[in-house]
């Protein structure tokens, strides 16, 4: 079992058809212990356009065009669907509803409930260096390969997560 927010994996096999409709599946996550559905991760990517650039007119004409809701559109079904749309009128094609599709129908229906945030990285940059530092991966090696208790190692790593954090404040 492999979370895919992408849907990368199903993309790069969607040339094998066998294995892409039948050794493939997706499902969606179970609901919390609490009996409430869980929430799914979402990124949205964006497009920086810096100051300095030189060709600030075309790239903005560019932008323009890239936008629009059939560009878009068009581009997002010639990569597989591997990102999935953030404009309503995009959803409305069939490329992303067809049932025949187990993947795309399946993440489609899925992700159009609402039940969706964003990675804690756009809430707090913060974050951002938790992950770099890779503090819950350090606190399992450390279990893992050190003995260290649970705990301890849960201690550690919410001590520098609040260190980091007090840093941004």
């Amino acid at each position: 079992m492999t979370p895919n927010s992408s849907l990368s994996i199903p993309t790069a096999v969607r040339q094998d058809i066998d294995t892409y409709r039948n050794k493939l599946g997706i499902l969606e996550f179970p609901n919390k212990p609490n009996g409430k559905p869980m929430r799914y991760l979402v990124s949205v990517n964006e497009i920086v356009l810096f100051a300095e650039s030189k060709n600030q007119k075309v790239a903005k004409d560019f932008l323009a065009y890239l936008i629009k809701p059939e560009t878009i559109g068009n581009y997002l079904k010639a990569t597989g669907g591997r990102y999935l749309p953030v404009m309503k009128p995009v959803w409305k094609d069939a490329f992303w509803t067809n049932p025949a599709d187990p993947h795309l129908s399946t993440a489609t229906q899925t992700l159009t409930k609402g039940l969706t945030r964003p990675f804690y990285i756009v809430q707090n940059p913060a974050y951002s260096l938790v992950l770099e530092e890779n503090v819950w991966g350090k606190a399992l090696n450390r279990i893992v390969v050190n003995s260290i208790s649970p705990e301890e190692a849960a201690d550690t790593a919410i001590e520098r997560i609040k260190q980091i954090f007090d840093e941004w404040q």
